[in-house]
């Protein structure tokens, strides 16, 4: 199916060192490729024993040329279908035999973003200011540059407590073994700063590898041979140069980038300081995204593989499931993540596991409601701020956002194809670094806290530990002018993280964020006044019947519920109303003044907290 594209073909031409040390890292999947008109995914209402004989039945009753071309996770099939694609999609969806059918997309990597160039750097470079972080703490050259550590006060309102996070996790971890962070992106590289876990894997079957993986720049012809999936991470794949008559490398350099932010070895006199300390973190690189991007399927089985989930026998299984899986990818395009999708499903599967999944919302400042894969389901989904706690003028925003953190000028390892014969890069290019910018360096940002998070509250769920985390973001509504801010006006979820204290927060199930709300309460047009006069027609109690929002737990968690209290007069006597598994949910309250509610852990209640029923605003045809 062929869609508008407004994106360039991809440049593979070559860009001069400097200028690839002023190319920032905007979120990777600005732009969505075509997809192909002949890869569809199914996913069986009930997969047959013999898919390709019930395929071919199929092909005869709808007219269709389908071939099986493999197995996917579970009961979802990968075909191809001559024709078009869209009339395809119709007949199969129809056909009763299919929860789910889909194309096969691809996410592109966008066009470079031109930052702050920041000069190479050896280990004796003096440190060159700060705010207020202990420049004595760590001897990296580039810690005294990453202000995004600093403390999160008045007028620099954007930053986190990262630093004091950080210690604080470290003298109170609890965890008895490193956490794992999963990053899925463009693959590993061998850097002086870093260091990988042997847990890898490469889900791109794209373009070719050479057998002599010692050859950087020239690998004789005899030597190549076509990249399959393989637990290699390496970020570097070759590919025909028309322009040099040979086979070139490619090397992107962007999950290297993402993954140092988050743990950088520190105190090695070496480039920077990760957010978590690489004696307590275990990166994991999965590489889902090749020199033209990442199809759907290689990120949903990317995020099978660090589940633990993987079912195909050409990859070794990955050695333990990881705890936090950090996509800075995707973006807002032209489909969603529906339920019963692939990408839906793995999200689903990773989320039952008890991993938090963490994405970028996308650079094109719209509404991120569109942004796949932060909008799926259960994902965590970042935009970016600057220094100053507003949105960043590149972030998506809008409800779809569920917290920002610094996205601007962040310090990070570096390396691009230019980059492999800079002699300042040291050998194999492993010694380079620069400033990333976009919402693809606010995640990991994000991912680290909810490492920290793991790290000193292992026994919480992952809903818990997000809880704790949107609990203690801080809104960023006015500048300091006193004007309306734009993360107030265009929507910036819970707000700017708050590391320090998301691991203080003392209570994932604190029921101060509650909130209550009707849902048509602007409804006052008469338009929409004669649309809520049809409604109550159907539902009588209309003007009665309140959303409610219970704590900061964005769904239901094993073993925790809600009990709510309804009176006219005392609360503490009056019986308990609806009790609730999930924190979202509408309430009929007519002939009712007062409203309780009280979180409970199995058979365990906190105290009843009164919640203001009397002050939510209704629509006016509501009103006596």
């Amino acid at each position: 199916m062929e869609r508008f594209n407004p994106c360039p073909s991809p440049d593979r031409g070559r860009r001069s060192s400097i200028q690839t040390l002023l190319a920032g890292s905007l979120m990777l999947g600005s732009c969505l490729l075509p997809v192909s008109a002949a890869e569809l995914i199914l996913h069986w209402d009930a997969a047959p024993e013999d898919e390709s004989a019930q395929l071919q039945t199929l092909s005869n009753q709808l007219g269709l040329e389908l071939e099986h071309r493999r197995a996917l996770h579970s009961a979802f099939t990968l075909v191809s279908v001559e024709g078009e694609s869209d009339s395809a999609i119709a007949l199969l969806s129809d056909s009763g035999q299919f929860r789910h059918v889909e194309p096969v997309r691809t996410i592109a990597p966008p066009k470079p973003v031109v930052s702050e160039p920041i000069p190479q750097v050896k280990g004796d470079t003096p440190p060159i200011g700060t705010f207020a972080l202990p420049t004595e703490r760590f001897n990296d050259p580039l810690y005294p540059k990453q202000y995004y550590l600093d403390e999160q006060l008045p007028g620099f309102w954007g930053l986190s407590n990262m630093a004091e996070a950080r210690a604080y996790a470290e003298q109170h971890r609890t965890l008895e073994r490193k956490v794992r962070i999963a990053i899925l992106d463009t693959g590993a590289w061998p850097h002086e700063d870093m260091q990988w876990s042997s847990d890898q894997a490469n889900m791109v079957a794209d373009g070719y590898r050479c057998r002599d993986s010692s050859a950087l720049i020239d690998c004789p012809s005899g030597n190549l041979e076509r990249m399959t999936r393989s637990n290699d991470a390496i970020d570097k794949q070759w590919q025909y140069d028309s322009f040099e008559g040979k086979y070139t490398p490619y090397v992107d350099g962007h999950g290297l980038a993402v993954a140092s932010q988050i743990g950088a070895i520190s105190d090695n006199g070496l480039g920077m300081v990760g957010n978590l300390s690489h004696q307590m973190l275990e990166l994991v690189p999965v590489r889902v995204l090749g020199a033209t991007g990442g199809s759907t399927i290689d990120i949903a089985d990317g995020i099978r593989w660090v589940s633990g989930q993987y079912a195909g026998s050409d990859l070794a299984p990955i050695s333990a499931p990881v705890d936090v899986i950090n996509m800075s990818l995707g973006a807002h395009v032209f489909f969603s993540c529906e339920a019963e999708s692939y990408l839906y499903e793995a999200i689903q599967a990773a989320k039952q596991q008890g991993i938090s999944v963490v994405a970028a919302v996308g650079n094109e400042e719209m509404s991120a409601d569109w942004s796949t894969p932060s909008y799926c389901d259960g994902v965590v989904a970042v935009g970016s701020n600057h220094i100053g706690g507003d949105l960043s003028s590149f972030s998506n925003y809008g409800a779809a956002v569920d917290v920002t953190m610094a996205g601007e000028g962040i310090t990070t390892a570096y390396v691009s194809t230019d980059l492999l014969t800079d002699p300042d890069c040291g050998q194999g290019a492993e010694g380079c670094y620069g400033f990333s910018t976009g919402t693809s360096m606010s995640t990991p940002n994000v991912a680290s806290v909810l490492g920290m998070l793991k790290l000193v509250h292992p026994e919480l769920s992952a809903e818990e530990r997000e809880a704790m985390l949107y609990q203690t973001a801080r809104p960023f509504d006015t500048t300091t002018q006193g004007i309306p801010s734009r993360a107030a006006a265009l929507g910036a979820g819970h707000g700017v993280v708050n590391a320090l204290a998301a691991l203080k927060s003392a209570d994932p199930l604190d029921l101060s964020g509650s909130q209550l709300y009707h849902r048509h309460a602007d409804f006052d047009t008469p338009a929409q006044q004669q649309y809520l006069l049809a409604m109550q027609s159907h539902l009588p109690r209309l003007c009665d019947t309140i959303d409610v929002e219970l704590g900061w737990l964005e769904g239901a968690v094993a073993g925790i519920h809600y009990e709510l209290v309804l009176a006219d007069g005392d609360l503490a006597s009056a019986p308990v109303a609806k009790q609730s598994s999930e924190p979202k949910l509408a309430l009929d309250t007519q002939g009712f003044a007062r409203m309780g509610v009280r979180a409970c852990r199995d058979s365990s209640c906190g105290a009843l907290t009164e919640l203001p029923l009397a002050s939510v605003a209704k629509p006016s045809l509501c009103q006596p």
